[in-house]
């Protein structure tokens, strides 16, 4: 199972209308897929406005074809001709591809309208031992917290970059949540002593979910 994200930065337009057009690309883009694509926004953390599209598949064959179709729609590349005044000049649109080793079961039953996303990179010689560590922290932390922790492992972009995302339905929700974290003496020792050998530190942020 694979987490596909694509990542745009606003340029000079307002606000309201990148978001307006955002969210008609949302909608263009879940008429034709197979696999819905959910929006996100920074919120709170570094890369403040830009946008995340993000979907969850079964096999990369489903993102050429939706692809694919996209290419051959004239309503997309309108919308791709209309991003050329909205969107940076200077920034290229980012995608990612990234392997999700550990997806929580209980990811697919909320209404996430939060993502936490902790971003580090394998050390080396700790490829093996680094991914185990990451499929038991995320479950560690789902007991925790009570929410969904999922664990990826970058298939683009940084070689040895791993991912956990936790899920929230509300802003309560993502607050305890992390409090219960830092709270917690065990997994802070987890922390401090195996996941320092296995990881380089990295990058925290939340995002907010727009579609």
């Amino acid at each position: 199972m694979y987490l596909y994200a694509t990542t745009v930065r606003p340029g000079q337009a307002s606000p309201m209308k990148v978001v307006d057009w955002a969210l008609r690309m949302t909608e263009k883009i879940n008429q034709i897929s197979e696999v819905p694509a959910r929006l996100w926004t920074s919120a709170m953390s570094p890369g403040m406005g830009n946008l995340t599209w993000t979907s969850v598949v079964e096999d990369l064959s489903i993102v050429e074809t939706t692809e694919t179709k996209l290419a051959a729609d004239a309503g997309y590349q309108l919308l791709i001709d209309e991003a050329a005044g909205l969107l940076s000049a200077t920034q290229a649109a980012d995608q990612f591809l990234s392997e999700l080793v550990y997806s929580d079961p209980a990811a697919a039953t909320i209404d996430a309208q939060y993502a936490s996303t902790v971003q580090a990179r394998l050390a080396p010689g700790n490829f093996t031992q680094g991914v185990q560590l990451g499929v038991e922290i995320a479950q560690q932390v789902g007991q925790i917290t009570g929410q969904p922790n999922s664990f990826a492992v970058g298939v683009t972009g940084d070689y040895g970059a791993v991912m956990w995302v936790g899920l929230a339905e509300t802003i309560e929700q993502l607050q305890a949540a992390g409090r219960a974290i830092n709270g917690n003496a065990d997994f802070a020792r987890r922390i401090d002593t195996d996941a320092s050998k296995a990881f380089t530190p990295g990058t925290q942020t939340i995002s907010r979910r727009l579609a």
